[in-house]
């Protein structure tokens, strides 16, 4: 969410975005899941709630976790990103992202 950019994807899919990130101002309970979620629905990869590319994303979905010290379950969505929030420097978005085709973006916010 923090380096999301209405860029690059379907326009479905980043007003789906848009109303997930309004939604998680309100500090909802959030359920941290390691398969397709509720982000994945407008995703042109999730065909039938199977990712055609789950290995890749849940490659950068585990270092997340390894990385913020976040497991599956629920959390209210202001602990999850304080958590990230304490730790995110660029060596840790590096550790996490450095071969994503998005890292040169996500790069110059931290």
């Amino acid at each position: 969410m923090r380096f999301f950019e209405n860029k690059g994807y379907s326009d479905e899919f980043i007003k789906h975005m848009e109303d997930v990130v309004r939604q998680l101002n309100n500090n909802p309970k959030v359920l941290i899941v390691l398969r397709c979620d509720a982000i994945c629905t407008k995703c042109k990869h999730n065909i039938d709630n199977n990712c055609e590319t789950f290995d890749k994303v849940c490659k950068y979905d585990k270092k997340v976790c390894d990385v913020f010290s976040i497991k599956e379950g629920d959390y209210q969505y202001n602990d999850i990103n304080k958590m990230i929030e304490d730790k995110l420097n660029s060596q840790t978005l590096k550790e996490i992202c450095q071969d994503c085709e998005w890292y040169s973006i996500c790069k110059k916010k931290v």
